[in-house]
């Protein structure tokens, strides 16, 4: 791979958990207030359709890019490894917040 390519793999796999935390914000914001309260959609629909797919579903496309990303970013060498852990650990930062508010969303809609 050409330098170009490697920094853009690098990039990539900085920007994954970003796309990943926006993605997350939209979706929660829609349903979630400020207290993590649950707030009926203005359209009417049962509450359980805006689960959606999952927590699941969302994680696994996102794990698979920043995965794929890091993978071609490290055959660089060393000196792009602590961009990586630094994105790894964003990554899992933004994965352990989306599945607990994940779990507050459908903690909130099976109560109805």
């Amino acid at each position: 791979m050409t330098r170009h390519k490697i920094a853009m793999a690098v990039w990539i796999a900085l920007l994954v958990p970003v796309l990943y935390a926006i993605e997350s914000a939209f979706f929660y914001t829609r349903y979630l207030d400020w207290r993590l309260d649950f707030v009926r959609p203005k359209l009417g629909f049962a509450p359980e359709d805006v689960l959606g797919f999952g927590f699941w579903v969302t994680w696994t496309i996102f794990f698979v890019l920043f995965v794929t990303a890091s993978a071609l970013a490290l055959r660089s060498g060393r000196q792009h490894r602590s961009y990586l852990v630094w994105a790894a650990v964003a990554f899992l930062v933004v994965s352990v917040v989306d599945f607990a508010l994940f779990s507050r969303l459908q903690e909130q809609v099976f109560k109805l």
